[in-house]
């Protein structure tokens, strides 16, 4: 039965409607409407014959002209010589004037303010091609946009699109605050949601030149970075040409569905794998967190592939002296990919390229003699280190601490010992579980306060040889669980400062801000590790193929850095080139890349005394608590 409506309700729904589509429909509704009382005064001037004084009537267009003029507000009620018709006749077009145009200004106005209101709500889709877009927003984004921002230095302009579920004004408020200068680069916030289709096109992701998913925290950060790969790879309306994305894995047990996904798209860092490996390396040798960041960021010294030139058909080992402002570390071969520290036999082939680490991109001049320069008369013989088994103490426990005691059980020494205090009693299910499969290390469990000074007095610190302090970053927040590390680190240095340990230790630190105060304690002892995956993402992002040179450095296989006493390579005390370092380190397999120097260690300024790339022609004098960094195989 259909429903009988008044006129009243039926007109008052009609405009309901009209209004619920928007200013420019109420706007178009409004200019039609001025349009029509317009015709109407023009008709009655026409019909009536009305004009001013003696003016004679009106014709069509003069009466339009005079109805416009008057309906905008531009024209005048008739004076004191005009008849009261015409009078009259000009006040009412005066009236509408008012309403309409007052109607319609406001109607503009409020179709501004939205428009402006939706641009600060970062709705509105990017226009650009050939930008980097990052998605998502956490902590660590800041560290990816001042590596980015370094990166692009160079070029003179270039644009950064983020795209995160924050407020548009937020982030822009937090860049301005955390990020003092942003060079050539012009960064632009969207709001939306990555992992949808739609939200996506906000960033113009089609048009990009890299996308970075930022890396999240939580147990479903791996979840949300395969759905973004998904909603970007997936489009039915996406670019023919392959994107460039680059996305980090937290849990180790997700690796097999990356392998699959995003194949020859996405280039994957595997979080879990690289933090594990890098604490487990740094718990036994202090120091190699600083080089590491070397390495990752662009301010100091990068990774760069170098075509051989010369060198095409002579041995790797030519290639250690061939280059004086550069430090070789690997070869890619075109068949198998890169080989970090390769055998020192192996031939350059055509097409083949040089991996090393340079303060620049610019590849100084070849010259295959600079071995010549070598002091073979400073070069000590090899003798064998005789490894002993070890005792660590890991404090603290976290999502990843399963995986860093699989890494450590790999770099220690047969019969080792893993001594584990945390305050978590289902620690020691875990640790059960995990020890059937572990091959050179025994743990054992106390629970305890790891920041406690009478915990750690009972724990009889001096019988260990490492220490790994690990963050409570599942149960507490990022400043609450660095506060604690930072207390536990502090408590230890002091115990090791009163009492005459000698332990080393790795402490992880969340926030980046934090490491400034851990550098007050023992600048060498600590690794920020959501930094260090941003740095390594950054670099990823510029070059693609940088992930493979860091996957083969962080695998379980093949070479990794390390640092050795300088005393077992060379004689120490006299004055020598670094050729001669490289000449020592190439008999054992080796590959020089850098020293330390012990009297800096302590000193940030001086970056801890970490040279990497050192001026092969400059000698200099080490002594016995100086250390080499070399690639190799242990």
């Amino acid at each position: 039965m259909k429903k009988k409506v008044n006129f009243s309700k039926r007109l008052h729904y009609e405009f309901d409607k009209l209004f619920s589509r928007g200013p420019s429909v109420i706007i178009a509704g409004l200019a039609i409407g001025s349009l029509l009382v317009i015709l109407l005064w023009t008709v009655l001037l026409v019909v009536t014959r009305l004009a001013p004084g003696d003016a004679p009537p009106m014709n069509f267009i003069e009466a339009f002209w005079f109805s416009l003029l008057g309906t905008m507000g531009s024209g005048s009620i008739g004076g004191r010589d005009s008849n009261w018709g015409y009078r009259i006749l000009s006040f009412a077009i005066a009236l509408s004037s008012i309403f309409l145009i007052s109607n319609f200004i406001g109607l503009v106005a409020n179709a501004i303010q939205s428009k402006l209101a939706e641009l600060r709500k970062g709705k509105s889709e990017v226009v650009e091609s050939g930008h980097i877009v990052l998605l998502g927003w956490s902590s660590q984004i800041f560290t990816l946009i001042k590596e980015i921002i370094s990166a692009n230095l160079d070029k003179p302009k270039s644009t950064l699109v983020i795209l995160g579920q924050e407020d548009k004004s937020r982030m822009e408020d937090e860049i301005r605050q955390k990020i003092s200068t942003t060079g050539s680069t012009t960064i632009l916030c969207r709001t939306g949601n990555p992992m949808d289709m739609t939200d996506l096109k906000l960033a113009s992701i089609e048009s990009a030149r890299s996308i970075i998913i930022t890396p999240q925290s939580g147990r479903l950060a791996d979840v949300e970075a395969i759905k973004t790969v998904l909603a970007i790879t997936r489009d039915p309306n996406r670019r023919f040409e392959p994107h460039h994305i680059v996305a980090g894995i937290r849990f180790p047990q997700n690796r097999q569905v990356t392998e699959i996904l995003g194949r020859g798209e996405v280039e994957w860092v595997y979080i879990s794998d690289v933090i594990s490996r890098i604490i487990a390396q740094t718990s036994r040798q202090n120091g190699l967190s600083v080089i590491y960041s070397d390495m990752l960021d662009f301010e100091k010294n990068e990774i760069y592939f170098f075509d051989p030139g010369g060198l095409t058909g002579s041995p790797f080992r030519t290639a250690l002296y061939a280059y004086e402002n550069c430090a070789v570390m690997g070869l890619v071969d075109r068949v198998n990919g890169p080989r970090l520290n390769p055998p020192m036999d192996t031939v350059i082939n055509p097409g083949d390229q040089i991996i090393v680490i340079s303060g620049d991109d610019i590849q100084s001049l070849c010259d295959p003699d600079l071995k010549s320069l070598v002091d073979s008369g400073m070069i000590l013989p090899h003798i064998p280190v005789v490894t002993k088994k070890e005792n660590i103490l890991m404090l603290g426990w976290n999502w990843n601490s399963a995986n860093i005691l699989k890494q450590v059980d790999h770099y220690a020494v047969p019969e080792s010992t893993v001594h584990v205090v945390a305050n978590i009693k289902e620690v020691k299910q875990i640790i059960e579980r995990l020890g059937t499969g572990l091959k050179n290390i025994k743990i054992q469990f106390e629970f305890g306060e790891v920041y406690d000074r009478d915990t750690l007095l009972d724990l009889k610190l001096a019988n260990f040889d490492h220490i790994i302090l690990l963050s409570y970053s599942d149960q507490l927040p990022v400043q609450e669980a660095d506060s604690l590390t930072l207390l536990a680190l502090l408590q230890l240095r002091n115990l090791a400062e009163t009492f005459g340990y000698r332990y080393s230790i790795v402490s992880e630190i969340l926030d980046v801000k934090n490491s400034r105060l851990a550098e007050t304690t023992r600048a060498d002892d600590f690794i920020v590790s959501d930094r260090l995956i941003s740095l390594m993402m950054a670099q990823v992002e510029e070059n693609k193929r940088i992930n493979s040179v860091f996957q083969d450095l962080f695998s379980a296989e093949g070479s990794e850095i390390y640092l050795k006493p300088a005393g077992s390579y060379v004689k120490t005390g006299i004055p020598i080139n670094f050729y001669t370092v490289i000449e020592s380190a190439t008999r054992r397999n080796e590959a020089a890349i850098g020293y330390q120097l012990s009297e800096q260690v302590g000193s940030p300024e001086k970056n801890f005394g970490i040279v990497l790339n050192p001026n092969k022609a400059e000698k200099i004098a080490f002594n016995d608590q100086d250390r080499i960094i070399v690639l190799a195989e242990k």
